[in-house]
C-alpha cells in the first residue's frame, strides 16, 4: 500500500479539488508538445501546458516495485504544429509522452 503524505490525503478528501492532468509528448524530430486536461494554460518547468477540451485521461494503471504503469488517454488532438501533414510524415511515431 502506497503511503500518500497527509496534505495530499486531505486535499483528495475535500469536497473539491484542483488536480490536473499534464502530458508531455517529445516528438520523433525533438519538438516538444505539452497538453493538460485543466480549463486554462498551466506553466510547469519551464514549459506551458495548453488545454485541450477534447482530451481525457480514461485509466492508470499503478505498479509495485519498479515496473512501469500505464495510461490510457483519448481525444482529438488540435493545436498548431499537429496537422494531417505532420501525422503523415511520421512525427508522431515513436514519441515519449
Amino acid at each position: 500500500m502506497r503511503k500518500i503524505p497527509d496534505d495530499f490525503q486531505a486535499r483528495l478528501d475535500a469536497e473539491a479539488t484542483s488536480f490536473c492532468h499534464c502530458w508531455r509528448a517529445i516528438w520523433r524530430d525533438g519538438e516538444v508538445a505539452c497538453f493538460t486536461d485543466h480549463d486554462d494554460e498551466l506553466t510547469f518547468g519551464g514549459l506551458v501546458y495548453r488545454p485541450l477540451d477534447g482530451l481525457q485521461r480514461m485509466s492508470h494503471e499503478a505498479q509495485l516495485g519498479l515496473a512501469i504503469g500505464g495510461t490510457e488517454i483519448s481525444g482529438a488532438l488540435s493545436f498548431s504544429g499537429f496537422d494531417e501533414i505532420a501525422l503523415a510524415n511520421g512525427l508522431w511515431d515513436g514519441a515519449q509522452v
